[in-house]
């Protein structure tokens, strides 16, 4: 399994102005207010959550069809200013980053999740959308794909989690398997490679998602009988819990 490592501007620029990070970003008023200006009716669309009245007004595919050709216009717009340019530069410093920390680091975590799962990885490469962290955050979006961008919360934050990204892929959706791929990645991936020996905590800063941790900590003594048992790989053990 190998990780890839590419930028996307257009994305990247989107972030800069529709993220709900956006708002961290310093020095972007001016900016994000000449494109108001310029651009008010597509701005506001995707600044708006309520999209759903856009398609009370009979002429809503007017509006859309509008919108696919002012889009790349504003985001030009974004890529020529000379915030996104210093956005750009920090993206490719942590970019950079996060390839040397995978490759010093690829064959132990590949070894560790392998024994962790009681798999084989599969060969795939997954394409990593990086993102500055100020912009940025985590998901798996389908396809052999992440958006990604983090701070280094804690040792091998970002390593950790993109492992947790790539079970979502490898784990099929079910009552159990976010909760199970936390309790492999967040947890037990993070303390073998040298995070602290608790669950759900690293340093007194919790760990994982929180609407998650009632049900992780039910499942615990299940889930280290499943890691001394030789019998059973990782969907043996999904399929016990469902």
């Amino acid at each position: 399994m190998e990780l890839k490592f590419e930028i996307d501007e257009d994305l990247l620029a989107s972030c800069a102005l529709f993220s709900k990070r956006a708002k961290n970003l310093e020095g972007w008023v001016d900016l994000k207010n000449q494109l108001w200006v310029k651009y008010k009716d597509t701005y506001d669309f995707f600044n708006h959550t309520d999209y759903g009245f856009l398609f009370l007004h009979e002429n809503y595919t007017d509006t859309l069809n509008k919108f696919t050709k002012t889009v790349p216009l504003l985001l030009e717009d974004v890529k020529k200013s000379e915030k996104f340019k210093e956005l750009l530069s920090c993206t490719r410093n942590y970019t950079k980053w996060l390839e040397d920390q995978w490759l010093e680091k690829k064959e132990v975590v590949l070894d560790e999740l392998e024994d962790i799962l009681k798999i084989s990885l599969p060969d795939v490469t997954f394409t990593v959308f990086v993102i500055a962290p100020v912009v940025g955050g985590g998901r798996y979006l389908g396809d052999h794909k992440i958006f990604w961008g983090h701070d280094e919360d804690w040792p091998n934050y970002n390593i950790v989690y993109l492992m947790h990204e790539v079970l979502h892929e490898l784990i099929e959706n079910g009552p159990s398997s976010h909760a199970v791929i936390e309790l492999a990645t967040d947890n037990e991936l993070r303390i073998r490679l040298g995070g602290s020996k608790k669950y759900f905590a690293e340093s007194d800063t919790p760990v994982g998602h929180e609407y998650l941790l009632s049900q992780e900590k039910k499942l615990l003594p299940k889930w280290k009988k499943y890691l001394g048992d030789t019998n059973t790989n990782i969907y043996g053990f999904i399929s016990s819990l469902e």
